[in-house]
């Protein structure tokens, strides 16, 4: 899976990206089996449960590829790899817009989040791993070489990786 497709935090995000494109609403279980690098010190993998989102995908006359994913959230569920704390967190319904040009290399994604979702920075992205639960709105920038940059938020942020140190 490439760099933009695994940041998959944002829980409507992670509707969109398991679905090909317009779907109907569905609930559904994921795990992620593989660790991710979501915190500075240590790896973290990510469940959740119950959601029940719809995306729906356009594509603009630009060329580039509008995705709109939103409903109830996950139940999301993080570990830390190296000690096994876990804590949960209920985003409560939550809305994600992507604007990404077509072939997603030629430019940079956006995700504007609204509502509760959670987004997964990587160690080399723009200022380092953390995983931040956002309530409110944040927009997210991702690069064409994969690298995720904040850019705003208003409401909330919680970095989950100080609950699970």
């Amino acid at each position: 899976m490439n760099k933009r497709m695994r940041r998959l935090a944002p829980a409507a995000m992670l509707a969109a990206l398991m679905l090909a494109g317009a779907q109907p609403a569905f609930a559904a279980d994921f795990p992620t089996s593989d660790p991710l690098p979501g915190c500075p010190l240590f790896d973290i993998t990510v469940s959740g449960t119950n959601g029940n989102q719809t995306t729906k995908v356009t594509r603009e006359k630009n060329g580039f590829i509008r995705t709109v994913a939103g409903g109830d959230g996950f139940v999301l569920t993080f570990t830390n790899v190296d000690t096994g704390k876990s804590i949960t967190v209920p985003t409560n319904g939550s809305v994600t817009h992507t604007l990404a040009p077509k072939p997603p290399a030629s430019g940079t994604t956006t995700f504007t989040l609204t509502g509760q979702n959670v987004f997964i920075f990587f160690r080399g992205d723009t200022g380092g791993a953390r995983t931040i639960l956002y309530t409110g709105r944040a927009v997210i920038t991702n690069n064409p070489e994969g690298i995720s940059t904040f850019q705003s938020a208003s409401g909330k942020q919680r970095n989950l990786c100080d609950a699970l140190a």
